[in-house]
């Protein structure tokens, strides 16, 4: 047998057989390609409550496993398992098939594994603390600030129009991310970076969930959404060259007064900590991750508050008494109570990240059950979250009151919340996200009222966050002054 064709029937068909083996004599249910689908698109239902992928756990109980292709995927929704699989057991795991197959990302700190994830963590994670965030805070309200006056100048001859809110989201957060991680104002190529990272992630799902995934050869084949792969990959990461040019010759003629992170990665390259692969891969990560787990929470935030005015009103009042004239501190935020727990309960309700996938990469037990090498696995954070065992029977509901004593008496189990995931691996840039979120809106709130336009379409997906579908379209309405 010809190695090429060895190779093909090891990937395609002995180990899957094996892993699907392994599931099948420890008991573990398995159900279709089909219905993994609509799984893993998170397709909403008529009233937007009943999504696919919790009628799924239902039908098929809190473990499952399914294949695609080459690709065996085991479902976990039960905490004591997510626990060892994020926390216990995470030297076991690494990011999953898709993940790595974002080649524009490669060994950047979101994909990467062992200690090459481990180096790079250490170097981020103090420009992440509070601390941190806290000397930032300027720069958050300044993007912010820059955003709601482009609002109130649309509203200059109309008391209110419908705009997409997620569009202007996408945009504040990348311009407000860009300036902390890079000190660079990221509007001019912004149109660019949108186009190709949007049709970048719709062409891998594509391959890694579509026809190309059940078919041996089809990935590496010149396809159209290939070309385009390479196309938008080769665009982004060209975007994080001249990035580094530019920075590198700022450096000649600027002295720095305060060192940005991209500085610290051509500083560390200097010094051969990073290479340059690295420090190309985490500009395009920062660049193209980092904003969109904010502009989802802002979004769907905006869409809970259209849904309840009262809840608007409400957290209007609060607002109006700590932000005015946009002079909002970093110690006003804590006092921002009612706005808290509506952004806890939007996470709850419309995770930014609602399944979190690894694999397994060195054989551990979950319980009863062994978890083999190369198995995939996916906790739906999305069932965690709305399950009633642990929320009780209002789960389905928008109750931020639940939160109202804080995070650990909202549920009755720590891990049946998991916005940001949890253990070695969570978002680095969570504190980040959640000071951003409650800066916009709290500024939002100041000047406008708003409801869902008419043509909007409640159709959650996810590529890398949770988004809405066909954007998020809103009626926007200009406060009267007090």
């Amino acid at each position: 047998m010809a190695p090429r064709v060895k190779q093909l029937w090891v990937d395609w068909i002995w180990t899957p057989n094996c892993l699907v083996q392994c599931c099948k004599r420890q008991g573990i249910p398995g159900f279709s390609h089909h219905e993994i689908l609509k799984v893993l698109q998170l397709r909403s239902m008529d009233t937007g409550q009943s999504w696919t992928i919790l009628n799924s756990l239902r039908n098929h109980g809190m473990i499952f496993y399914t294949r695609v292709g080459k690709f065996v995927r085991l479902c976990v929704a039960d905490p004591v398992f997510v626990r060892q699989i994020l926390i216990d057991n995470a030297a076991c795991y690494e990011k999953p098939s898709f993940i790595r197959s974002l080649s524009a990302i490669g060994d950047g700190i979101f994909s990467a594994a062992g200690k090459d994830w481990f180096h790079q963590r250490q170097i981020f994670q103090p420009r992440f603390l509070s601390k941190e965030i806290k000397r930032k805070l300027e720069l958050i309200k300044e993007a912010a600030i820059e955003a709601l006056y482009d609002c109130e100048q649309n509203l200059q001859f109309n008391n209110e129009k419908e705009i997409d809110i997620y569009q202007k989201f996408l945009e504040l957060t990348l311009n407000s991310f860009g300036k902390f991680t890079f000190g660079s104002d990221l509007r001019s190529p912004m149109g660019e970076i949108f186009r190709s990272f949007d049709r970048y992630l719709y062409n891998n799902r594509k391959r890694m969930f579509g026809l190309a995934s059940r078919l041996p050869g089809l990935l590496s084949l010149p396809t159209s959404v290939n070309q385009e792969i390479k196309e938008d990959e080769y665009r982004l990461q060209m975007i994080a060259v001249d990035l580094l040019e530019k920075e590198t010759t700022r450096q000649h003629f600027e002295p720095d007064e305060e060192e940005s992170l991209l500085a610290l990665m051509l500083r560390l390259l200097r010094d051969e900590k990073l290479t340059e692969k690295q420090v190309i891969d985490n500009c395009v990560t920062f660049l193209l991750v980092g904003h969109e787990t904010t502009a989802s929470l802002l979004a769907w935030t905006t869409y809970l508050l259209a849904l309840h005015p009262d809840w608007q009103e409400r957290t209007r009042v609060e607002a109006a008494e700590l932000c005015q004239k946009d002079a909002l501190q970093w110690s006003d935020l804590s006092h921002l109570k009612t706005l808290n727990m509506i952004l806890h309960e939007s996470l709850r309700m419309f995770p930014p990240q609602p399944l979190v996938g690894r694999t397994c990469v060195s054989e551990n037990s979950l319980g009863q059950f062994v978890i083999p090498k190369k198995l995939e696995v996916f906790i739906p954070i999305v069932s965690l979250h709305y399950s009633k065992e642990f929320w009780g029977d209002d789960a389905d509901e928008f109750r931020p009151e639940r939160f109202a004593n804080g995070l650990s008496r909202a549920s009755n189990n720590p891990l049946a919340f998991l916005p940001f995931g949890s253990g070695p691996r969570t978002c680095i840039g969570q504190v980040f996200a959640l000071t951003e979120a409650r800066v916009v809106l709290a500024m939002m709130l100041n000047k406008f009222s708003w409801k869902l336009s008419p043509q909007y379409q409640h159709c959650p997906d996810v590529a890398l966050t949770l988004y809405p579908s066909f954007g998020m379209p809103i009626v926007l309405k200009k406060l009267s002054p007090p």
